[in-house]
C-alpha cells in the first residue's frame, strides 16, 4: 500500500493506493485543535505503506514528518517539491520550489490528462490560475484569497 498525504492551507488530506486503485480518502481540517492525536490515532490503523508521498506546506512538515517516522520508522518519505521540469510540463518561475506544489501537481495532472494549452483555476482556501501551453511551458499564474477569505475581508469593519 502507498500512502498520498496532501496537506493544505485548511486541511489536511489522504489516500491509500492498493493494486493501483485509490482508497479510502480521508480529511481532518486544522481548525481541530488536537488533529496531530487524531491522525495518529486513525493512521496507526492503516497497515504499513510501502512508502509516503506528501505535498505539504511547510508549516506543518517537520511535525508530518515526525508523526510517520514513529509510526513506520522504515517507511521512506517522500516530500514532492516542484521541480523545474518533469511530466512534460516546465515550470515557469526562475526559484521552481517557490511554485507551490499543489499547483504543480494539479499543472502535471492535467497536462497528463488532457492535449493542447489549459488554464487551470483551483478554488480551495486560495483561489489559483494557472496557463500552461500546448508544449507544457507554464506561461504564469496567480494566487488570491479564496471565497471564504474573501467574505472574511468584506466583513471586517
Amino acid at each position: 500500500m502507498k500512502l498520498l498525504i496532501d496537506s493544505g492551507n485548511s486541511c489536511l488530506k489522504w489516500a491509500e493506493i492498493k493494486h493501483g486503485v485509490l482508497r479510502n480518502t480521508q480529511t481532518i481540517a486544522y481548525n481541530d485543535t488536537d488533529y496531530l492525536r487524531r491522525l495518529q490515532k486513525q493512521w496507526s490503523q492503516l497497515s504499513q505503506p510501502e512508502v509516503v508521498y506528501i505535498a505539504c506546506v511547510a508549516a506543518i512538515q517537520l511535525q508530518l514528518k515526525n508523526l510517520l517516522t514513529e509510526l513506520w520508522p522504515t517507511t521512506p518519505l517522500v516530500f514532492i517539491q516542484s521541480p523545474s521540469e518533469k511530466h512534460g510540463v516546465t515550470n515557469a518561475y526562475p526559484k521552481e520550489k517557490s511554485l507551490g506544489v499543489d499547483r504543480w501537481l494539479v499543472m502535471t495532472a492535467a497536462k497528463n490528462q488532457y492535449n493542447g494549452a489549459l488554464c487551470i483555476v483551483d478554488c480551495g482556501t486560495a483561489i489559483t490560475l494557472d496557463c500552461i501551453d500546448e508544449n507544457g511551458m507554464h506561461l504564469g499564474g496567480m494566487i488570491m484569497p479564496g471565497w471564504t477569505l474573501k467574505l472574511i475581508l468584506i466583513h471586517i469593519p
